[in-house]
């Protein structure tokens, strides 16, 4: 059976990695179209897709020839992980592909620009000033300098983090499963940073130890100024809890690139309790989980994943000559 590679990952700016595709059979590009996805499924060996569309039982149910996922992505809850371990498919992610993350630095650029967004009322001034309604009184927001930043998870995007922070002049606290030390930051217990931090920001993978990591008891440590951003994976957060301390005050507002249950439909979405309320209040900021989205971290993630694709096929290949 010719090879056929579907992806739902728009190549059209990365031609390298669609002639590379292209050279190892039949390259079909299907976008975020998830019923078109499942009528290319039966006869597709290889998918190329990240987070755009959830690959869950029903999706492998439809694709019985399929040998090989390439996920240009860190998260993999958009995974059926149990269900692509059983029908013996190989995956491939960037999670541990350190010396690209390296290079990669837009998801924490993300998050401080939602940060900024928020404490300086940025949507909401934005539209005023295209009213002509000029009131600087009415956006009052506060700085960044000598407030305390708390960061959960020091690791690769955790420690950029910590950098952007220490530069905007705040003191940085983390917190981490692992043993980890950085000049400028203080190292303390869960507890500790929710209580002193006026910033308590995510950066963590989804793991059965972090869902539901910020629940109501979270929310109750933290000081009533404070914000909560997350770009990091969506059930990280109890969203019942994270709308019940912002309508009660516990916090004072949050800034997320991701929610539970993002790849449900359009009109789903639309009525997503965290997305309803945003829709009537300015202190909850949400983005479609875009902050990884820059032109640099595309190319760079796609491009390495269709390299590594491309490999694995021509290794599979020579094995059997």
């Amino acid at each position: 059976m010719p090879m056929k590679i579907v992806s739902v990952c728009d190549l059209s700016r990365i031609p390298e990695a669609v002639r590379l595709l292209k050279e190892m059979g039949t390259f079909v590009q299907v976008g975020k179209d998830r019923e078109r996805l499942l009528k290319e499924l039966p006869d597709t060996q290889v998918y190329f897709g990240g987070a755009e569309l959830e690959i869950n039982k029903a999706a492998l149910d439809c694709a019985p020839n399929l040998r090989l996922i390439g996920s240009p992505a860190t998260g993999r809850d958009h995974l059926d992980l149990h269900e692509i371990a059983q029908r013996n498919i190989t995956l491939f992610h960037i999670a541990e592909e350190y010396d690209l993350l390296k290079t990669l630095t837009a998801t924490t650029e993300g998050a401080f620009t939602l940060l900024l967004a928020l404490i300086r009322n940025l949507p909401a001034a934005l539209q005023d000033a295209k009213q002509g309604i000029w009131s600087r009184d009415k956006h009052t927001g506060f700085q960044l300098f000598e407030k305390n930043l708390g960061i959960i998870g020091l690791g690769r995007l955790g420690t950029i983090a910590a950098r952007i922070g220490q530069g905007f002049g705040m003191h940085v606290l983390a917190t981490d499963i692992q043993e980890r030390q950085m000049d400028g930051v203080r190292m303390v217990d869960l507890d500790t940073l929710l209580r002193e931090s006026d910033v308590v920001m995510l950066h963590v993978h989804l793991t059965p130890e972090t869902t539901g990591l910020m629940n109501r008891e979270a929310f109750a440590r933290m000081k009533p100024s404070a914000v909560l951003i997350n770009t990091s994976r969506g059930k990280v957060v109890d969203q019942d809890a994270l709308i019940d301390a912002l309508s009660t005050g516990k916090i004072a507002g949050a800034g997320l690139d991701v929610i539970d249950g993002e790849w449900q439909s359009q009109e789903a979405l639309y009525h997503h309790p965290l997305i309803a309320y945003a829709r009537t209040h300015d202190h909850l900021l949400i983005t479609p989980h875009s902050s990884s989205a820059t032109v640099e971290s595309i190319y760079g993630a796609r491009l390495f994943m269709a390299r590594k694709i491309v490999a694995y096929i021509k290794e599979q290949e020579a094995g059997r000559l």
